[in-house]
């Protein structure tokens, strides 16, 4: 009797995850480029680690360093905008 098959697990790895060095078209110039993903940072003081990436682009010179935690600028906080309702009871009194 044969032994009973082990069911694939799909641990939703992309092509990103296996590239460690790729060419890439510049931003600026629209040549090669080369991008590569090197080991994370040490651990912080909260234990977590972030990428190190790095974009060179030989032709314009181009260089991207990316270490460390990355956000978006829409995800970076904005000053509160003033209420228009409490100015308007400010007035009123």
């Amino acid at each position: 009797m044969s032994p009973k098959p082990v069911r694939f697990h799909d641990p939703r790895a992309t092509s990103a995850d296996f590239a460690s060095s790729i060419l890439v078209r510049c931003p600026r110039c629209e040549r090669m480029a080369h991008f590569e993903r090197r080991p994370c940072t040490p651990p912080d003081a909260r234990g977590e680690r972030y990428p190190h990436t790095r974009l060179v682009c030989p032709s314009c010179g181009l260089r991207r360093i990316r270490t460390g935690l990355h956000r978006p600028p829409e995800t970076r906080s904005r000053p509160a905008l003033p209420d228009p309702l409490a100015a308007d009871q400010d007035q009123t009194r």
